[in-house]
Formats: C-alpha cells, sequence, structure tokens
C-alpha cells in the first residue's frame, strides 16, 4: 500500500476530509535518526526507500531478528506519516484506525476478527492487534519464508503517525519483547518531515 493509500485510509477513517490533491507530509528518516532509535543490539536495522519512478511508498524501518540457525524469525516495518492536524494515532481514533488497517487481511486470519491491544508508554499509546494466519494455525513451526502471525499497529511519532506492520514466527519469545520495547522507544522520537504532493 502506497503512503498516500495509507494516510487518505488513517484519515478517513479519523473523519478527516480530504482532497484529491491533498498535500502530504512525506517523512524522511535521516542517517542520524537512524542511529538514534533505541534497539536492543540483536536486532538487525535499515531502512527501505520507496523505489524511484513510482508511485512512491516511502521510506519503512525495518527491524528483524534471527533464529539460533540464522533464520529470520520476525520482521517489523514501520512507515512514519506527517499529520499536520495532530488526530491521527490518539486515543479517540486510534482503535479505528487499527480496525482499518486490519480488514484486508482478516478473512486470511484465525481470529476472522479484529481485537485491539493497547500498549502505553510514557509519551503516548500504541495501538494493535496480532492475527493468526489460519493456513499455518495449527502447524507447530513455521516453514521457511513463512509467519504465523501478524502485527499491525498504529501510534504517534513526532508530528506524525506510524503504521507498523510485523510479520511472526512466534508471539510469546524473547525476540517478539525486543520488538515491543523498540517500538516503546521509537515513539518517543522527535521526528518531523517536509511537505511534498505524493506522486
Amino acid at each position: 500500500m502506497s503512503k498516500k493509500a495509507l494516510w487518505v485510509l488513517l484519515a478517513a477513517t479519523a473523519g478527516i476530509q480530504c482532497r484529491a490533491d491533498a498535500i502530504f507530509n512525506s517523512v524522511i528518516i535521516s542517517p542520524t535518526q537512524l542511529m538514534m532509535i533505541p534497539h536492543d543490539t540483536r536486532l538487525a536495522y535499515d531502512i527501505e526507500h520507496g523505489s524511484e519512478g513510482t508511485n512512491n511508498n516511502g521510506d519503512w524501518i525495518r527491524l528483524q531478528a534471527k533464529g539460533p540457525e540464522g533464520e529470520v524469525t520476525q520482521t517489523f516495518r514501520i512507515q512514519i506519516i506527517g499529520d499536520a492536524t495532530g488526530i491521527l494515532g490518539t486515543p479517540a481514533v486510534g482503535e479505528a484506525e487499527v480496525k482499518a488497517v486490519c480488514a484486508p487481511y482478516l478473512s486470511s486470519s484465525e481470529e476472522k476478527k479484529c481485537i485491539v491491544q493497547i500498549l502505553s508508554p510514557p509519551l503516548g499509546n500504541i495501538y494493535y492487534c496480532l492475527l493468526t494466519n489460519a493456513a499455518l494455525a495449527h502447524n507447530p513451526t513455521s516453514p521457511p519464508g513463512q509467519f504465523q502471525y501478524l502485527f499491525l499497529g498504529v501510534f504517534r511519532i513526532g508530528g506524525g503517525v506510524a503504521v507498523v506492520i510485523g510479520n511472526l514466527s512466534h508471539k510469546d519469545d524473547v525476540n517478539f519483547r525486543m520488538m515491543i520495547q523498540t517500538l516503546e522507544g521509537l515513539s518517543t522520537l522527535p521526528i518531523t518531515g517536509g511537505a511534498k504532493k505524493p506522486a
């Protein structure tokens, strides 16, 4: 999903009216800001940049955890979207936004519904849902390259809102707790971005 499509989805859920030519803040993560991200040293992290010449999907922060054999067990991708309204990701709309982001995935989940959970770090809530892949729900281990769980979350960060999409092999292990702690730390960073029209 493009950054513009994500913004429109979140804005519509929050009741914000969007014009077709609306100005969206494109939040670019600088190398310095990337180095500031608090994280466990066992997590690998980098930036995925949007492809040139396409409807730019913007920058994604990617965090990965690996198992004892070097296999990737969890990948969290985080996109930050500027929000001059200050509404997105707030307590008034956070749960509804998570449900909107979850909606396309419910039919292939074991739960078939979005149950929003809330983390409450000092500077603001993190709203998220954890869905089980119905095709893998009863397998003791996930096949290589496939994941049993999907994490979808929303939270305020600086002058914008962050959308998190995570793929997990396990939901109650050390790596998952490291990811959650990283999200809590990330929510405290003063990240801002300039405004530009989306492609």
